[in-house]
């Protein structure tokens, strides 16, 4: 049967509706208070095709409450660096495009072959605004 293909933006005509279908608008904290990020998963296709439970735990911990006082600002804090992300396994990418809109983080997302195409067309989705960091 195979992964159907990712993201609107990525494909044409009919399969264009069936992929804006897939997409869901999640909300992570930022430091502008909330943000609403587009998602698109595709849960029949396997478990890196959807968005778990666990990554809205993950940013809580990464981003804490309102985008402030989480891993990632107590790193700055500390003095032990930048904002710097390594997701392995990233699947749709929640968890990295939250904390590079959410934090401003450098973001590296990795995953197997067959996944990236949907995280790269979620990334596509999710596009920085000029001048914002994050990258």
């Amino acid at each position: 049967q195979g992964v159907p293909p990712p993201c609107a933006i990525c494909v044409r005509g009919a399969a264009m509706a069936a992929a804006a279908a897939r997409q869901r608008s999640i909300a992570v904290p930022a430091r502008a208070g909330e943000l609403k990020l587009v998602i698109e998963e595709e849960v029949s296709a396997g478990i890196g095709f959807q968005v778990w439970q666990a990554a809205h735990v993950l940013i809580g911990h990464l981003l804490g409450a309102g985008g402030h006082g989480g891993a990632l600002d107590l790193r700055i804090e500390s003095g032990a660096g930048s904002r710097r992300v390594l997701e392995l396994g990233a699947g749709p990418g929640l968890v990295g495009l939250a904390c590079t809109h959410g934090a401003g983080a450098e973001v590296t997302l990795t995953d197997m072959e067959e996944v990236l195409p949907w995280t790269r067309c979620n990334v596509a989705l999710n596009p920085l605004a000029a001048g914002s960091a994050g990258s």
